[in-house]
Order: structure tokens, then C-alpha cells, then sequence
């Protein structure tokens, strides 16, 4: 079993974008409420009927404690596990059982280190249509991972990726604080390997773009799942296809084809596109 751990708070502009999506790569999923007095729950019980809602125990959060709060949850939940924040994507197009199989069998691991990356909204005046993925909207993320500490120093960004996320079959992830790595030795994460086959995009600004959407009467999505699958299987498509040209391809850095229409040239070969 494959499950997806999340927490949310008041997050009902984007929980139908991402439970629709994420129901499609997970068996199960637990959510998280941090105190929402929005439509969240009801949202969560409307589009994923069997997927669980916990009350957070903690009254007072900071990273440590509710790391703490997620391994224990994490202690409860068998098979592959995988925490998520509600603004980050997984985007993979491999049965996630059958590819954290593959990983056990072929290189020894029970767990590996999700390559993490930004997605941007690079037409911020175009609204989100919840009727359509993500992905076929907003396609173009920075792989933070590829840049150089000088380069990361200049944007403002962390010494290292925070977005990366691990996804395993311990009893618990034993992350270190932030959850972008773990303690565990026995996964990919220690030797500072990625994988190349499942993907974390982070959407931090898609709750403040749904919210204006609303206040603009954009179309509200509905709970059919089937045009996310296919969705799915065109990213899957297109992404084979840019491994399989891909002329970078060293261990775990890929990048994509360069963006002409990009004119930021230090960043410009970080670019991903997924359409």
C-alpha cells in the first residue's frame, strides 16, 4: 500500500485540485487538521471518502513537535509512505508500490529521496481551472537541486533543497528537521542520490492564486478524477520521451531543452518543462 500524508489549515481553495490529483498515485491518504474553520473536512470527506482526517494533538507547533506528530502517525501506517505539503505535487508515472519494489529489489534501499522542485507560475494573469490538471496550466519548474551555492546565495534561497521529500517503508521517516532528508542510512537520501522517476513540485503561491480565481468567479471544479488521470499519463509520456533525449543525463542531473523565451541565462538551463 501506497499512502500520502498531508496536513492542511483552511486550505479549501486548493484541496479539490489536490486530492483529485494525488487519489489517482495513492492507495490511501491521511490528512491532517491544524484547526481549519473553512469547508476543508467536508471538502476531504466529499472528493476522498476513504481517506482519513486526524485532529492535530499538538497545541503548540514548531517543526520538531510536528515532525514528531507525522512519525507517529507514520508508525501506524504500513507499506510506502510519502508526506506532502498541500502546496507540493507529485508527479510520477509508475505504480508507486510496484517502484518502491523496484527499488528494494534492484538497489538494496527502503526509501528514496523524491527529487524536489519549484513550480512556477509563469503566467500569473492566467487563471486555474480546476476542471484541468495542474500540469497542463503551469509546466514549467526550477530544479533548485541543479544550482550552485553561489547561484542559490544570489536568488535568496536555502544552502540546501528543502523540497525534496522521502518516500519509504520504514516505520517512520526519521527526517531531520524540515523533512527534506532523513537519519536513515539504508535509502538513496544518504548518498545524496535522487531519484529520476518521482518528482515533488512545490506550488507555494497556488493558494493565493486559486483565492483571487474565486473572487473572480472562475469555474469551480468538479469531483471527476478521470481528466487528472490522463493528465497523468501525458506526463508520463512526455517525461519518458525527455530522459530518453535528454544529452545531460549524468546519474541524477537532468535538464530539460532550454527555454528560448526564458532571458534569465543563469537560471535558464535549470528549467523543466512538463507539457
Amino acid at each position: 500500500m501506497a499512502t500520502v500524508i498531508s496536513f492542511f489549515y483552511n486550505d479549501e481553495c486548493v484541496l479539490p485540485l489536490w486530492l483529485r490529483h494525488h487519489s489517482i498515485f495513492f492507495d490511501h491518504g491521511i490528512m491532517i487538521d491544524l484547526g481549519s474553520s473553512d469547508s476543508s473536512t467536508e471538502l476531504i470527506r466529499q472528493i476522498t471518502p476513504d481517506w482519513e482526517i486526524k485532529k492535530c494533538s499538538s497545541e503548540v507547533l514548531d517543526q520538531y513537535t510536528f515532525d514528531l506528530e507525522i512519525m507517529g502517525i507514520e508508525w501506524n501506517t504500513p507499506g510506502w509512505k510519502l508526506v506532502l505539503q498541500i502546496s507540493e505535487f507529485l508527479l510520477t508515472h509508475y505504480d508507486l508500490n510496484s517502484l518502491g519494489d523496484f527499488y528494494t529489489n534492484e538497489y538494496g534501499v527502503c526509501g528514496v529521496s523524491c527529487h524536489g522542485m519549484t513550480l512556477l507560475d509563469h503566467e500569473p494573469s492566467r487563471p486555474i481551472n480546476e476542471n484541468v490538471s495542474l500540469f497542463a496550466q503551469k509546466y514549467l519548474a526550477l530544479d533548485v537541486n541543479s544550482l550552485g551555492a553561489k547561484l542559490r546565495e544570489a536568488l535568496g534561497l536555502p544552502l540546501s533543497p528543502t523540497n525534496n521529500r522521502y518516500f519509504h517503508r520504514h516505520t517512520t521517516g526519521l527526517y531531520m528537521p524540515g523533512r527534506a532528508s532523513t537519519y536513515h542510512k539504508n535509502c538513496w537520501s544518504a548518498t545524496g542520490q535522487l531519484s529520476k522517476e518521482i518528482f515533488i513540485l512545490d506550488a507555494e503561491w497556488l493558494k493565493s492564486s486559486l483565492s483571487r480565481s474565486k473572487a473572480s468567479n472562475s469555474i469551480r471544479g468538479s469531483n471527476d478524477i478521470s481528466q487528472f488521470a490522463d493528465g497523468r499519463l501525458k506526463f508520463g509520456e512526455n517525461i519518458h520521451h525527455k530522459l530518453s533525449r535528454s544529452r545531460t543525463l549524468h546519474g541524477q542531473n537532468l535538464k530539460s531543452a532550454k527555454w528560448s523565451e526564458i532571458q534569465a541565462e543563469k537560471v535558464v538551463e535549470n528549467q523543466w518543462q512538463f507539457s
